[in-house]
């Protein structure tokens, strides 16, 4: 018999920022400073006109990324978790031996 979790996990929704989830918006916030801060430096360095399209270029790319959040998060509401457990178990662990099941081997090559 399968034991059941006291905790509803179908009615549970992640934490969110104003809807959207919150790693999605700050990556989409992230990219669009970098995208004002290198327009800009190209403006500088380059080209004036580069300087005008750097805050056509932010506001695009912020929309861009909001509207990219907000699509992710309607198809699935826990999209940022599965993006950080996938990376957790790429990232590995040193105590990697529990889920293998064998006796853990210390980095001198014994077993501790």
């Amino acid at each position: 018999m399968k034991a059941r979790s006291v905790v509803l996990t179908h009615m549970q929704s992640p934490d969110t920022i104003f809807g959207l989830p919150p790693l999605m918006v700050i990556a989409a916030i992230v990219a669009a400073v970098l995208v004002l801060v290198v327009l800009f430096f190209v403006g500088i360095f380059v080209a004036s006109a580069a300087i005008a399209f750097a805050l056509i270029g932010f506001a695009v790319t912020l929309v861009g990324g909001l509207v990219l959040a907000w699509r992710v998060g309607r198809i699935d509401r826990h999209i940022e978790s599965v993006f950080l457990t996938s990376s957790r178990f790429w990232r590995g662990s040193p105590r990697r031996w529990l889920l293998a099941g064998a006796a853990p081997v210390s980095p001198r090559g014994g077993r501790s």
